[in-house]
């Protein structure tokens, strides 16, 4: 890609579309190598102001794309099994779905919400896909850190999107909360936030008592990356008065809440960095 910029120059609009989606791709692509050299050419192509004409340019290329790679392509048609092992074309298609969803985070981030009502239908065929939904199980973590990082982009920008999909949406990301690995982490607590903003009725797709309370408390007593964490907890707790937990039982959670991070503070391991989180997040809910 980079050999074809300097080759051609202006004329690149000519090819463009064919290249596009790979080109953006490439870009997310868990080869450091690979990945730098399709940033800088893309950043050499394309001034910051011109990008998102350019996602509207190939769009249709881009839904394409992602849908094939999404809903579609599995380890066996990735790459030819006759000339490549089985643990070549497993690998190729963990880069592949990896390098999908962010694609698909940015394409979201770039398109004009106008454009996005117009491809709803191609959308919707990612996003209605029992495929798209299985990533937040995958056993691989960056694969579940670029479904989430995919599904955020989703709530921030195409939040009509995921309306058929409210109870099963808001049950995978509260269920995620108390994930180990911090750069998966930092994608689901701002799903979590996304979700109280952008979904009305997200609460009583909830199991506060059975699954979200005992997260909650693992989580504080743990004092688990506080850093990704804390800062997540205020605009977090503030949406349970009266739409998660009556007068009642509001109450008793603040007084378990206080005692649990209370229990973390003086337990775990933490540096300057991490206990300056807790306890910006004590005084904050405190007050």
């Amino acid at each position: 890609l980079l050999a074809v910029v300097n080759k051609i120059g202006k004329t690149l609009a000519t090819i463009l579309k064919q290249i596009f989606p790979a080109w953006v791709c490439g870009q997310y692509d868990t080869s450091p190598t690979t990945a730098s050299i399709a940033t800088n050419s893309f950043e050499k192509a394309f001034p910051s102001k011109k990008v998102a004409d350019v996602f509207a340019y190939c769009e249709q290329e881009l839904l394409d794309y992602f849908i094939k790679n999404l809903t579609v392509l599995n380890s066996q048609t990735v790459c030819n099994p006759k000339t490549h092992t089985p643990e070549e074309c497993e690998a190729k298609y963990i880069r592949v779905l990896i390098s999908s969803l962010r694609g698909y985070a940015l394409y979201l981030e770039k398109i004009s919400p106008e454009k996005l009502e117009q491809s709803k239908d191609k959308n919707l065929a990612i996003v209605e896909s029992d495929k798209f939904w299985s990533y937040n199980k995958n056993k691989t973590p960056q694969i579940r850190a670029a479904f989430f990082e995919a599904l955020s982009s989703l709530l921030q920008n195409a939040a009509f999107l995921l309306q058929k999909n409210d109870e099963q949406l808001t049950s995978i990301v509260f269920k995620s909360i108390d994930e180990s690995d911090p750069a998966l982490l930092s994608h689901i607590w701002s799903c979590c936030i996304l979700v109280q903003l952008k979904i009305e009725n997200w609460a009583k797709h909830v199991n506060v008592n059975k699954m979200l309370l005992p997260k909650m408390w693992k989580i504080l007593r743990s004092a688990l990356h506080p850093c990704v964490i804390y800062p997540n907890l205020l605009p977090l707790v503030s949406k349970f008065d009266k739409v998660l937990l009556p007068n009642d039982e509001l109450h008793n959670f603040y007084v378990n809440f206080f005692e649990n991070l209370k229990f973390g503070f003086v337990n775990a391991q933490m540096g300057k960095s991490e206990t300056s989180a807790v306890t910006s997040a004590y005084f904050e809910i405190l007050q």
